[in-house]
């Protein structure tokens, strides 16, 4: 048995909390985590911008129905609830093939839920659980850091070089190096505080 002050213990924990569907705590625990988590996936699988609040909706309801099967022991609980985000957009390209019958939009996500279990799709859903983190923790940096140290991390990790960089902010290049070794820092602590929060 976990002691109390093991993180994943306390996330485990919200789960079991959130088996109680009258936990207003816990569920709202739930959706301030992975509400922008269900945004990630169902853009990646084609959901329009003003549908995602409907794949939301349909995405918790069909959580609060399921939760109860969660097993830590067979993976983790971001895989397991991007199935349900899955299943909760293919339900959306169903819908609208009633409408607009959009039958190559539901083959498409037909297959890949058929195809879920294959490396490369797990691979699919990393990614996007490590680009949901690192847009967290860039939004916690922009809100904690002022002047050029924001702009500089944002540069950076698109790519551009120390000269454009330069360029671009007409800051020193000896500012750019400092800036970014500090900025580096602090993102790499925003993500590991922010895994402690969300990694289930």
């Amino acid at each position: 048995m976990p002691m109390p002050s093991d993180p994943y213990a306390t996330r485990y924990t919200l789960i079991q909390r959130a088996h109680d569907l009258d936990n207003e705590e816990a569920w709202n625990t739930l959706w301030s985590h992975y509400q922008h988590f269900i945004c990630s996936i169902a853009r990646r699988m084609g959901v329009k911008e003003y549908d995602l609040g409907d794949v939301q909706s349909a995405t918790m309801v069909t959580l609060s129905k399921s939760i109860k099967r969660f097993d830590p022991e067979k993976g983790k609980f971001r895989h397991w609830f991007s199935r349900i985000i899955t299943v909760s957009a293919l339900r959306h390209f169903r819908a609208l093939k009633r409408q607009e019958r959009l039958s190559d939009k539901i083959h498409q996500y037909h297959s890949y839920i058929e195809s879920y279990s294959l490396p490369e799709v797990e691979q699919q859903i990393q990614d996007e659980w490590h680009h949901y983190l690192r847009r967290i923790a860039l939004d916690r940096i922009k809100k904690l850091h002022r002047g050029h140290a924001y702009e500089v991390l944002c540069m950076d990790l698109a790519g551009a070089t120390t000269r454009e960089i330069h360029t671009a902010l007409q800051i020193e290049i000896s500012t750019i190096y400092t800036l970014r070794k500090r900025i580096k820092r602090t993102l790499k602590r925003e993500l590991t505080h922010i895994q402690t929060e969300l990694e289930l």
